[in-house]
């Protein structure tokens, strides 16, 4: 993945941290979505949500179709070549959505569409809860007020290069939140940034998921709006809904 791929997209690759800001504006989750997931390879670090103890859903760019990838609850670093994590790991095999398409989003120069993948384990996390998936046409009824928690394991400290730990923040929907009816697109502070891709996104005050970081407009700084793929299509839970039957 090159650099300006990892910036538009927000996953976190070897040799980019300290670019620029993550969650910004974001406080250390502790715990509060459990179901939240750093999920990486060796030079990549993306981030995911649980929807059962075997299926982490996350960014399709981050991985490609059949690698395998580990998923921690823990913190995640790259003190040598690849990245790392002392905390226990879970191993599963990527499945890309067929619908997936780099570059192909109208409107949006450089953006995918379809950008999801599933991460199905090869045994069971121990997670204590997981995000439930809201029902088809969810955020349609949503405007600029609905409130949207963010959760994702990116660069949290812009000087030290820190990422690798849960970082949440609170934001809101922008230009009444559904754009393309494909994307959510969310108010930059608080907001997502790279490594957060994957992620969640979440009612707020909830765990019901209706999105998943995706992009970001370029912006290294990570001031700027970013948007989340939906996952309360019609075609995203047609491909979900394989890997929770």
């Amino acid at each position: 993945m090159t650099k300006l791929l990892a910036i538009l997209f927000g996953a976190v690759t070897l040799g980019l941290a300290g670019s620029a800001l993550a969650v910004t504006g974001g406080t250390a989750d502790n715990g509060a979505h459990p179901y939240a997931a750093a999920v990486f390879g060796d030079h990549v670090l993306c981030s995911g949500v649980f929807l059962s103890p075997t299926v982490v859903v996350t960014a399709a760019h981050c991985f490609a179709d059949g690698e395998t990838a580990q998923v921690t609850f823990g913190t995640v670093t790259h003190p040598g070549a690849v990245f790392t994590t002392s905390a226990p790991t879970y191993s599963g095999t990527v499945s890309v959505d067929p619908a997936f398409c780099f570059g192909c989003a109208k409107g949006i120069p450089g953006a995918d569409t379809g950008d999801i993948a599933v991460v199905v384990l090869s045994s069971a996390a121990p997670v204590s809860r997981v995000a439930q998936l809201a029902p088809v046409g969810t955020t349609d009824a949503f405007n600029s007020s609905q409130k949207i928690d963010i959760v994702g394991y990116g660069i949290s400290n812009a000087k030290t290069g820190a990422f690798g730990t849960a970082q949440t923040a609170t934001t809101k929907l922008d230009n009444a939140g559904v754009l393309g009816g494909e994307f959510l697109k969310l108010q930059a502070g608080p907001g997502a940034c790279e490594g957060d891709s994957g992620g969640p996104d979440l009612v707020a005050g909830t765990d019901v998921v209706v999105g998943i970081t995706t992009f970001a407009n370029g912006n290294p700084h990570c001031n700027g709006n970013s948007y989340s793929e939906r996952l309360d299509t019609a075609s995203a839970q047609s491909f979900l809904s394989s890997f929770l039957q």
